[in-house]
């Protein structure tokens, strides 16, 4: 199932029998008074959980998969109560975590509604509703039960599966007041300063308040909105916001807030020095591709991923990771856009480990590229060839990139993976990333410095003929690798030996007191 932008609260009490309301948080004895189990295995029915396991509070409850693939069909049943006026909503949290051989079409959930006591009932949700059901991850449904406003009913959560699934529930609420749920952008799309936001919430009216990511509710702009949409102009390019929503049902009646719930104005190409630790909703400008998308069973994507357990990011509370498929993979990272002028040279640097999730963590590897577009296509230049990763601790790398022209280039991770299976599985990490550039000087000064013989066999001589110092030389090949590296104490002359390089064309980066200037060599 799809992500939900916010993992929101819900209000917690006791169930009351026959009543107006109907909550339940599953934290007392299980089944709760009154819930009836209907089961098809006696084996594998719905229980509690408790732990790490739980979605809300100290326990929730689940039906747990059957090892052998036995067909199940279970079935959680709530007692009579009476729905208020109005627009009532059902609210509750879900997740579904599967093993690694089933396939998505092996399993439904499904909630139904009953008017007479349990003779018939009306599915009114399953989660086809909420497209691909991500493993583990908390879900929050909103299920609209207006057709039923002011009747006597009866819910059923069931599950039907033949693989190995788990189901988990927790947090089911009525609301006579719905909050506004499903928020999407909508026609037109972002640009650098302006957004429109839809949501499915179908209330009079709202109560609305926007301010960029992290401000305080009551110190932002306030709108009262009259339509499940809004549209906001006059906004900053390149900006991470956030707001808070609240319908108002009438009569002084208004749902919970729901917020803070992030986006963002389109991010411009920026400059160097630039750096990003991902710890931004909207990736800061970055963005992602699974080229394995449109296969039957589609690899890992890259997903940011939280410190837990024995894992922590390099810095800050979040990286970005790619693994632990069973199918293969090849999933592209890109960077926000980076302005480079003719003959800079980019410095890339970033953080890198793998995470074993079972056995050996399995073959990880990762390729690091640099092109004018966040295509694979596009990304014609290979900095770091596929290497399987296997530092289990945090590895800063770099890398250099001669920009041939002016313009802005976008670099990208690619990892790559066999399938992998449960018994041996893990992820890339990588985390803050870097890029800086050394500006070329100009023609003058770059007269100033004459590098020879140019071909050269051996050594490379750099001889300064004004009062500029040279303090470091790097040589770096076409493809953006440093090849060799010198350090120099503020000389007037330099000699390189370049004896041990192959043939062929290389860039020689030479820092000066006054500045850098890029010569291109020739390594007979």
């Amino acid at each position: 199932m799809k992500k939900q932008l916010l993992m929101g609260a819900f209000l917690l009490g006791s169930f009351l029998t026959a009543s107006a309301q109907l909550t339940e948080d599953f934290e007392g004895a299980f089944p709760p008074t009154d819930w009836t189990l209907e089961t098809t295995n006696s084996n594998f029915t719905w229980e509690a959980i408790t732990g790490d396991g739980a979605l809300e509070g100290l326990q929730s409850v689940n039906v747990q998969y059957d090892p052998d693939l036995v067909a199940q069909d279970e079935s959680l049943v709530s007692p009579s109560f009476t729905l208020p006026a109005g627009a009532p909503t059902l609210t509750f949290i879900t997740s579904l975590s599967y093993n690694w051989a089933i396939t998505e079409d092996n399993y439904d959930f499904i909630v139904s509604v009953s008017t007479d006591g349990g003779a018939n009932w009306t599915a009114v949700w399953d989660e086809a509703d909420l497209g691909t059901f991500d493993n583990y991850t908390p879900i929050n449904v909103s299920v609209p039960l207006a057709d039923y406003a002011g009747q006597t009913v009866m819910l059923k959560f069931q599950y039907i599966g033949t693989d190995g699934a788990q189901l988990v529930l927790d947090a089911i609420d009525i609301v006579a007041c719905p909050k506004p749920s499903g928020f999407a952008f909508i026609d037109p799309q972002p640009t650098t300063t302006a957004v429109n936001i839809g949501w499915t919430n179908t209330g009079a009216e709202y109560e609305f308040e926007y301010g960029e990511l992290g401000f305080e509710q009551g110190s932002g702009t306030p709108l009262t909105l009259t339509e499940n949409q809004v549209s906001l102009t006059e906004l900053s390019p390149s900006t991470d916001y956030a707001f808070y929503i609240r319908t108002s049902c009438g009569d002084d009646s208004y749902s919970d807030w729901v917020g803070p719930i992030a986006f963002n104005t389109v991010f411009e190409p920026t400059t160097p020095t630039y750096a990003y630790g991902f710890e931004t909703p909207s990736l800061g400008g970055w963005s992602t591709f699974n080229a394995t998308s449109g296969n039957a069973t589609s690899g890992s994507p890259w997903v940011t991923m939280l410190a837990e357990g024995d894992f922590a990011p390099q810095e800050g509370d979040v990286s970005m990771a790619a693994g632990a498929y069973g199918a293969e993979s090849d999933a592209w990272l890109f960077s926000r856009g980076i302005e480079l002028g003719p003959n800079d040279v980019a410095t890339l640097t970033y953080y890198v480990k793998k995470r074993i999730g079972a056995g050996t963590g399995n073959v990880n590897n990762l390729g690091v590229f640099v092109g004018t577009d966040r295509t694979v296509e596009a990304q014609t230049t290979n900095l770091v060839p596929a290497t399987d990763i296997t530092n289990e601790e945090w590895v800063m790398e770099q890398v250099q990139f001669a920009a041939p022209s002016a313009g802005v280039y976008y670099f990208s991770f690619n990892y790559t993976a066999p399938a992998q299976a449960q018994a041996n599985f893990g992820w890339v990490v990588i985390d803050n990333v870097e890029v800086t550039a050394t500006a070329s000087i100009d023609e003058v000064s770059a007269s100033q410095l004459s590098v020879f013989p140019n071909p050269a066999n051996n050594v490379v001589n750099i001889v300064n003929t004004s009062n500029n110092l040279v303090n470091a030389v790097e040589v770096v090949d076409l493809n953006g690798r440093t090849v060799k590296s010198v350090k120099f104490d503020g000389v007037s002359e330099a000699q390189i030996n370049i004896s041990e390089l192959s043939s062929g064309v290389y860039m020689m980066n030479i820092t000066t007191d006054n500045g850098s200037v890029t010569k291109k060599i020739v390594k007979n």
